[in-house]
């Protein structure tokens, strides 16, 4: 049992806490009345029964007396300590109790995929089985909604819901799953999941996500890992080829103009939304003003900024030293299928997370936190060099 849980307990506990994501949502959750695809609504909050599931495989870990910590996971330790130091000087808000198990379950999240998924191999068919079910899902909520392509913005954006989330956070989750599978698969199963990726993200019709998409297949196939004068040039040519590509169907069509032209604005409020977070940060530029950021502002829809107001240059110095630690753990070993595609999966995330809200909710969190312990256990575990 001991054995089993260490080569495959992290792989199971992300099967179940996915099953519960796709799935699971509650009765009072806005956007159940716009979700058309199958799905089971509770009278609770999704996140009890995930904390139930990490809660399990949690206590196995304490009870086992070979369980492994690195830097990466002091860290959000400490990231945990932090969030309390404004209360002192600000106070508390509601939001407090949500947001911080959200940084409790970063941390579970991460010693578990760390210490207890030895077998790589299981881990990638979980992960290619729940690409396709989402992408899937996504496909068949856009069929089954009364809107289209061309539908007023805000509208569509309501209408596209899973359990999963609406419209930009189902890209934000979308793009990681297919960098990670794409770089697992093999010929064929790599262009099945970029024609899955491409019309999934398209019926989210997310700016934000179709951009990161067309990035981080940019990145997949002319990126190895390595830097090369041959790289320099592939990048360029596919590079000038998709900006091409992009004129030609999305600005000389006017496909652009069709689907985004009610949102233009929202480029606008976006900025104000930043200024408004620096002013914040300025504010209490040490230790940030926590979570009661949620009464003071809107959310930024940036990672970065969202940290600065939330924990200051403290914050901005963890999510240095977690990034810096993840890189240097990296380093030489990106032509390793598996080290790639959780590479490439984090780097999605982070990419999508400096235009909207990614980061701090805990589907999201979830999902991060998986592919960094993964991929961290995984490099440990078998001393790659």
């Amino acid at each position: 049992m001991t054995d089993f849980m260490k080569r495959k307990g992290g792989t199971i506990c992300f099967m179940l806490c996915m099953l519960v994501f796709l799935f699971v949502t509650n009765s009072f959750d806005v956007k159940d009345a716009f979700i058309d695809s199958p799905h089971i609504v509770f009278p609770f909050y999704v996140i009890f029964i995930i904390l139930a599931i990490l809660s399990f495989f949690a206590f196995f870990l304490l009870i086992d007396k070979s369980v492994k910590v690195d830097f990466v996971c002091f860290l959000l330790f400490i990231r945990l300590i932090v969030h309390f130091i404004p209360i002192y000087g600000i106070g508390i808000t509601p939001h407090f109790a949500i947001n911080f198990i959200t940084s409790v379950i970063c941390l579970i999240v991460y010693l578990i995929m760390y210490n207890l998924t030895k077998e790589k191999k299981f881990f990638i068919d979980v992960v290619c089985v729940f690409y396709f079910v989402f992408a899937i899902q996504i496909i068949v909520e856009f069929l089954l909604s009364p809107v289209t392509l061309t539908s007023f913005s805000m509208n569509f954006k309501s209408e596209i819901a899973t359990p999963m989330g609406s419209s930009n956070a189902l890209a934000a989750k979308l793009v990681p799953f297919f960098a990670f599978v794409f770089c697992n698969c093999k010929n064929k199963g790599k262009l099945c999941s970029v024609l899955l990726a491409l019309f999934a993200v398209i019926a989210t019709r997310s700016r934000t996500g179709c951009a990161n998409f067309v990035i981080i297949t940019y990145m997949l196939l002319v990126w190895n890992g390595r830097f090369s004068k041959k790289l320099i040039a592939n990048f360029l040519g596919i590079g000038f080829l998709f900006v091409i590509i992009l004129y030609y169907f999305l600005f000389y069509y006017g496909f652009l103009d069709k689907i985004f032209y009610t949102e233009l604005s929202s480029s606008e409020t976006r900025f104000l939304f930043w200024r408004d977070a620096l002013d914040i940060f300025f504010a209490h530029p040490i230790t940030g003003v926590g979570f009661y950021y949620d009464v003071l502002a809107k959310n930024p829809h940036n990672v970065i900024l969202d940290i600065l107001m939330r924990s200051g240059l403290i914050g901005l110095v963890i999510l240095v030293s977690v990034s810096l630690s993840i890189l240097k753990n990296v380093r030489g070993k990106l032509n390793d299928d598996y080290v790639r595609g959780c590479f490439m999966g984090i780097v999605a995330f982070f990419f999508h997370g400096l235009f909207e809200i990614v980061f701090f909710s805990y589907i999201a969190d979830f999902m991060i936190w998986t592919l960094i312990g993964a991929m961290m256990g995984y490099i440990h575990n078998n001393n790659l060099k």
